[in-house]
């Protein structure tokens, strides 16, 4: 959700007016600026504007991601949700991105809605698992990170979250068998995903 306004709107003054419409005409040679910078980000707003498809919206939303540009990223994701309905991984960069953003609290449902769509996604399971630990409820994560490796045993992000969450705990043996297994997985499927679904 975007910050609701603080009181009741007022009618604008001419030269708030002006003022905003210039604001917004910087922000918008700016953000061509950002595009024509950088060629991931203007090849996948191509690709949206020939076909608005979820894999597109996606796309230009973790491009902007990786640019720190947390705000247009989230109206990306949004328009995809919007624009094509539910779906899991969509609702799973949005749990990420308020995460990310540090405000777990925001990605809940999110995360909720991608496990719902999708119950035996182990990314799915992971990032709820992830928000979860933010917010303090540990137990809660852990459950989530062991479905998340009992889905997919290969799964280094869940077995180093697993780790993390043992240490926690003080159970050593077990966050050292989790450790080593997250290891063995990344050499084994030295993956996009593995590299980046840990909390």
């Amino acid at each position: 959700p975007r910050p609701l306004a603080s009181g009741p709107a007022k009618a604008a003054h001419p030269v708030a007016s002006r003022s905003i419409s210039s604001l917004s005409s910087r922000m918008s040679s700016s953000m061509s600026a950002v595009e024509s910078a950088n060629p991931e980000l203007r090849d996948a707003m191509l690709r949206l504007r020939l076909a608005p498809t979820t894999a597109h919206h996606l796309q230009v939303a973790r491009a902007y991601l990786r640019l720190g540009i947390f705000d247009t990223a989230h109206d990306y994701l949004a328009g995809s949700l919007a624009l094509n309905g539910p779906d899991p991984i969509v609702h799973d960069a949005m749990a990420r991105l308020w995460r990310d953003w540090g405000q777990p609290g925001l990605g809940l449902s999110h995360a909720y809605q991608a496990v719902y769509l999708a119950p035996d996604w182990a990314v799915g399971q992971n990032t709820l698992g992830t928000l979860l630990y933010r917010l303090g409820h540990r137990d809660d994560a852990r459950g989530r990170f062991e479905a998340a490796v009992r889905m997919d045993p290969g799964a280094a992000y869940a077995l180093e979250n697993l780790c993390t969450v043992y240490m926690g705990e003080g159970r050593t043996r077990d966050a050292i068998t989790a450790c080593r297994q997250a290891e063995a997985a990344r050499r084994r499927r030295p993956s996009p995903a593995n590299q980046a679904e840990s909390r």
